[in-house]
């Protein structure tokens, strides 16, 4: 068993946060390494991903995870997520230490790329996910249609998920995900992709709500006005320290150099 708070187990998915936590730390993330190893065993490589990564999520806010591709967005995520083991550092979960050998509770992923069984239906997805995560019947029936509803799926309801676009696709992975009402979510978009209005909307009612989102861009343009804060990651770093505001020192990310490699600013808050 995880060592986790009593009154939580490492099949709760159930949501520990509300308004009233709103600002609360949800996750902190210290000195998190991964690397990956390829090749044959008489020519290994060592191919860095993540290096002393730190990042922190709070109850109620939403932080665009900004960075071209390669830059070690999706690596993070998992990472934090318990769906790559990490090769060092920690994660803390509402105070308590996530050793990891599994999934985070209590949060929720979005792929870039979800993959279903294509003979299911959209309803299918969302009625397994809810059986699942969210008894009795009569509560998680009323939710799914509730997400149906929010996520503008009510058209493609009975629709295979062979069928669906891949905006439809996109808002199923995410109305999964929010079945379970999870008090963390993250989500790894397409690369240039933008969210969608409805999708958007669902995000920032959870967060208004208590719960912390984190949502891996290539810009955080896409992300539109909802993002409390915005962190770039470049070559498997955050780039910068937390707070800075970005100005014309620091411009690596976006393909020209910078006075020192891998000083970049990290955050900036949106007014």
């Amino acid at each position: 068993m995880q060592n986790l708070p009593a009154h939580k187990t490492p099949f709760d998915t159930r949501p520990h946060a509300s308004v009233s936590d709103r600002g609360k730390p949800l996750l902190a993330v210290r000195a998190l390494c991964k690397t990956f190893v390829c090749g044959t065993p008489d020519s290994l490589r060592r191919i860095p991903a993540l290096t002393d990564v730190k990042l922190n999520l709070s109850s109620g806010e939403i932080v665009a995870l900004a960075g071209l591709p390669g830059s070690g967005k999706t690596t993070l995520l998992q990472c934090v997520a318990g769906l790559l083991r990490r090769d060092r550092g920690s994660v803390e979960w509402f105070g308590e230490s996530f050793p990891g050998g599994g999934c985070l509770p209590g949060l929720a992923f979005v792929p870039a790329s979800p993959a279903y069984y294509p003979f299911l239906t959209v309803r299918d997805v969302l009625e397994y996910r809810g059986a699942r995560d969210r008894p009795p019947r009569d509560s998680w029936g009323r939710s799914i249609q509730t997400l149906a509803r929010e996520l503008r799926l009510v058209s493609c309801f009975h629709r295979r998920v062979s069928a669906l676009s891949d905006s439809e696709l996109a808002r199923l992975a995410l109305a999964e995900a929010l079945t379970c009402e999870p008090a963390i979510i993250f989500v790894d978009t397409r690369t240039g992709a933008p969210l969608g209005d409805s999708a958007r909307e669902a995000l920032e009612l959870r967060a208004d709500a208590g719960a912390g989102i984190i949502v891996a861009v290539r810009d955080a343009g896409l992300l539109g006005s909802i993002a409390s804060r915005t962190v770039i990651m470049h070559e498997g770093r955050v780039v910068g320290t937390a707070g800075e505001a970005i100005n014309d020192k620091v411009t690596m990310p976006f393909g020209e150099p910078a006075r020192e490699k891998g000083r970049l600013v990290a955050e900036r808050h949106v007014l």
